[in-house]
């Protein structure tokens, strides 16, 4: 499994897994799946499943990731369907 480079360096499969406790990580997709309005997003397959890794096309500080983050579980607790914040093993 290679490791992908993005603006904040190298990405390794097996560490982003472990990170996100996700599982044994077997593949990362071999370049972005989709591409939205604010980034791209990869495959990651796993032991546990597939999960999507967003890769953002612009860097973000602390409190961007913060709000976007909030916003994103509030529309979620509405109702709104959209995909469930998912944490580092840290927090």
């Amino acid at each position: 499994m290679r490791a992908r480079v993005w603006w904040g360096g190298l990405v390794d499969a097996a560490e982003l897994a472990r990170r996100f406790a996700l599982g044994r990580a077997t593949r990362l997709s071999d370049g972005p799946v989709a591409r939205g309005k604010q980034g791209v997003v990869w495959r990651l397959d796993t032991a546990d499943g597939s999960w999507a890794v967003k890769e953002p096309l612009r860097r973000s500080d602390e409190d961007e990731v913060r709000a976007a983050t909030s916003f994103q579980e509030a529309a979620c607790a509405a109702g709104v369907p959209a995909p469930r914040v998912r944490r580092t093993t840290e927090g």
